[in-house]
């Protein structure tokens, strides 16, 4: 029986010929984008999960509040781990990975610079799971001076070789290789490549319980693995006598406190924290989840909608089986059989466009999918359940129709669908166009939002200006020679040197500051930069004076403040000469005390991703505290100096790979993800209206054919070829209105929501929407001008003789 159900099901695809190709065209198109939206889901849900005990392990954050301002970070201080290890007998482990950028490794003759070395306590293989390629885990970081490699590093280094044993220098130290690991996987949040034994640096820095060190907050992240018995909620409970014992007595001093989260495992890539080593957005995955939704519905829109309008083609064909004694259960079977078979079919189809799509998908979001993963076991699965119900929900419609045709009427020419099935074809082209037109819409707002960001003013001058990373002490001693080898190039406009760049991370500095009447506390980002780096950068001075070359003095003890710190801290009278205290003892006094001499106007010293904050610029005393090196030249010379910068840096240190960026980078980088979005936008919106067209086509070709014959009457009657396409247009067009009015709203509300997320966002206007409605009108008036043009061509006599 099944046989002769998918036999009949392929003879009728093949005499449908026209409108089969376009359902399966369509469904094809609706079930590669679903299936493409299901390996990212799949991927972005199973983050951390390979790690054995996922479910006990939680990352450590610490939420800190400084005179008002409060900031939620991934990074913790270095003694949270010990501390909480010590005090809390439902911990089993812990570990924590300190972030190492821009490390120099040397092996023999060859030198790399890598950024994905971390320094990891002993207990690391505790907590997370690693497969041993070479070694064992016990004892693999217990010795100062050890490391351990992932499969790529130890190839790089070493080939072939097993490394175990062998020495490498690292920033000038020596390390053994005491083990090498599998890579991790693409789906961990937090990525490392070589493990440095915690155990190699500085013992008072990495394992004292010195309340001091619980306000110095580097790089580092903490992570417990807990007992099994045991949750994170009850330890929880018991953290307010922690509080008391190690974070309080030092925050007391300057008024600032500090409470530390739990994030399990599972969900850090998911948290929305700053300085978080990588996260993503539930609301990004319910959004292509949606999308991939619509896809598939307007897919089955398609098939439904030209398989009732060729309802009245089959009607011999079901009045003779229903004659034969075929039961409605038999007919509905039947038809179920060719939708079904219609969506496999598409799925093969599927198959071979993803293998061209893929890398394109993969570029967009950064992954490396390949059409194997569809191959494992619950993506599978779930592949021919998406098919199977895509199948199903495409022909239930028509298959119940069909099978409840009457022989009788049929047999005296009653026609074989009613009105319903009509009004059901136009609610479903009124539901695809509305669709289409939200993902329109989206697309144009995410692509303006995009735009507006990248041509904003930074209220610095950003072009033609090169950041040189001045690696180590030794190369930052002698950064003033440095800079007058760079200015002998007649090339170079001008340098400047200082501890942090526009769009990178600054130090935030508990203070006090002076008032009308007391000196109350407060928090402010702080950046040391020498007397060029004002002026060079093109930030406006508003009030006071610059830093003076001839006052040697004011290292140390004058500062420029910006506009939000005299709007802050309530200077609006006269913020020239105001003190700010900082740098306080355990007894609460203050070790540095500044005189503002000057105020800039708002610059964005951070990402367009914070609202611009206080801060201070300072002249420091020792001038070896400078990272950056900020080199300007000529307009249209960059070819020219990069690879001459790279020369200069390379004469003062040959044991470092030269790392020189342009100022605008971290500007340019920092909505990658926001990018990416908007180009996935725009792909499922272009399937969307492929599909839309395509049905719209094939229904407006099969409408067109049942009209002819009234067409030739009207021609005969004295129409001409444009009041016959006015008159089916009209019919037309009033559905995509009605799917304009129904997706502006929708989109308009979903738009505004997500423009919410972005400190710094367009207005939502109605030029996406407008663009949309105009190009669904298009869309709609080339297809019915295409077939109502081509029958109207036709001889009138021939059309009703026909008839």
């Amino acid at each position: 029986m099944l046989k002769n159900y998918i036999t009949t099901a392929w003879r009728n695809m093949r005499r449908s010929g026209l409108y089969a190709a376009i359902s399966i065209i369509c469904l094809t198109l609706g079930i590669t984008g679903a299936v493409l939206v299901t390996m990212y889901l799949n991927h972005e849900l199973s983050y951390d999960t390979h790690h054995k005990h996922h479910e006990s392990i939680y990352r450590m954050e610490g939420v800190y509040n400084m005179a008002g301002t409060t900031h939620h970070l991934a990074i913790t201080p270095f003694p949270l781990g010990i501390a909480m290890d010590l005090e809390f007998s439902e911990v089993e482990a812990y570990t924590r990975f300190f972030l190492q950028e821009d490390v120099l490794v040397k092996v023999r003759e060859d030198q790399f610079r890598e950024d994905g070395f971390v320094y990891a306590d002993s207990m690391v293989f505790d907590v997370f799971t690693h497969h041993f390629l070479h070694g064992q885990a016990a004892g693999a970081l217990s010795e100062p001076n050890t490391v351990v490699l992932n499969r790529s590093l130890s190839k790089k280094y070493f080939g072939n070789e097993n490394p175990v044993g062998k020495t490498l220098e690292i920033n000038q130290e020596t390390f053994t290789v005491t083990a090498v690991v599998e890579d991790l996987p693409d789906n961990t949040h937090f990525k490392y490549g070589g493990m440095l034994s915690m155990v190699s640096g500085d013992h008072e820095q990495f394992f004292s319980l010195n309340p001091e060190l619980f306000w110095n907050i580097n790089i580092n992240y903490t992570y417990l693995k807990l007992h099994k018995d045991h949750s994170m909620e009850s330890l929880m409970e018991k953290m307010d006598a922690f509080y008391e014992k190690y974070v309080n007595p030092m925050g007391e001093t300057f008024g600032a406190s500090a409470a530390y989260l739990a994030t399990p495992l599972r969900e850090t890539h998911f948290a929305s924290v700053q300085m978080a080593p990588e996260s993503s957005s539930r609301a990004t995955l319910l959004i292509f989840s949606v999308v991939a939704l619509f896809l598939v519905i307007i897919a089955s829109i398609n098939y439904t909608n030209l398989s009732t309008a060729r309802a009245s083609k089959r009607s011999r064909e079901i009045g003779i089986r229903k004659v034969s004694g075929a039961s409605q259960g038999q007919l509905l079977t039947q038809f179920l059989s060719e939708s079904i078979l219609v969506a496999f079919v598409s799925l093969v189809f599927s198959m071979m466009i993803m293998e061209i799509l893929l890398p394109f998908f993969n570029s967009l979001t950064g992954k490396t999918f390949s059409l194997l993963n569809l191959f494992h076991g619950s993506i599978l699965a779930q592949v021919l359940l998406i098919t199977l119900i895509t199948g199903i929900a495409a022909g239930i419609y028509p298959a119940l129709v069909l099978s409840r045709m009457n022989p009788s009427l049929i047999v005296k020419g009653v026609p074989a669908t009613h009105g319903r099935s009509g009004l059901l074809r136009k609610v479903l082209v009124v539901f695809q166009f509305a669709i289409s037109i939200v993902l329109v819409v989206g697309t144009l707002t995410v692509q303006d939002q995009l735009r507006f960001l990248q041509n904003k003013p930074l209220g610095f001058a950003r072009e033609n200006k090169a950041v040189i990373s001045l690696q180590g002490a030794q190369i930052r001693q002698r950064a003033e020679a440095i800079e007058n080898s760079i200015r002998q190039n007649p090339l170079v406009l001008n340098t400047a040197k200082s501890f942090s760049v526009p769009g990178r991370d600054h130090n935030l500095n508990a203070v006090k500051v002076e008032t009308e009447t007391e000196m109350a506390e407060g928090a402010i980002a702080v950046n040391y930069i020498d007397h060029q780096f004002v002026d060079m950068m093109e930030i406006t001075l508003k009030e006071g004076r610059g830093f003076d070359r001839r006052m040697r003095a004011e290292a140390g003890s004058a500062a420029l403040v910006n506009q939000s710190a005299v709007q802050k801290f309530g200077w609006h009278e006269n913020p020239i000469g105001k003190q700010i205290q900082r740098n306080f003892n355990q007894e609460g006094q203050p070790q540095s005390i500044l005189r503002v001499v000057g105020v800039l106007d708002d610059f964005h010293f951070l990402s367009l991703k914070n609202p611009i904050d206080p801060i201070m610029l300072i002249l420091p005393e020792n001038p070896s505290i400078y990272r950056y090196l900020v080199v300007e030249y000529l307009e249209g010379t960059h070819a020219e100096v990069i690879p001459f910068l790279e020369s200069v840096i390379r004469e003062f240190d040959q044991s470092r790979i030269p790392e020189i960026v342009p100022l605008t980078q971290p500007f340019f980088q920092e909505f990658e993800a926001e990018k990416n979005m908007g180009k996935v936008f725009g792909f499922f919106a272009l399937i969307t209206i492929i599909i839309s067209f395509m049905g719209l086509f094939g229904l407006s070709s099969f409408t067109i054919e049942q009209r002819k014959k009234e067409i030739g009457i009207r021609k005969v009657l004295g129409s001409s070829s444009g009041r016959v396409l006015k008159l089916l247009f009209k019919e037309y067009s009033r559905l995509i209105l009605i799917a304009l009015l129904i997706a502006s709203p929708v989109a308009w509300f979903l738009m505004v929501r997500w423009l919410e997320d972005f400190v710094y966002q367009i207005s939502m206007s109605f030029a996406p929407i407008v663009i949309a409605g105009a190009l669904a009108f298009a869309i709609a008036m080339a297809t019915v001008s295409y077939h109502t043009l081509k029958a109207s061509r036709l001889n009138p006599v021939d059309t009703i003789r026909a008839e």
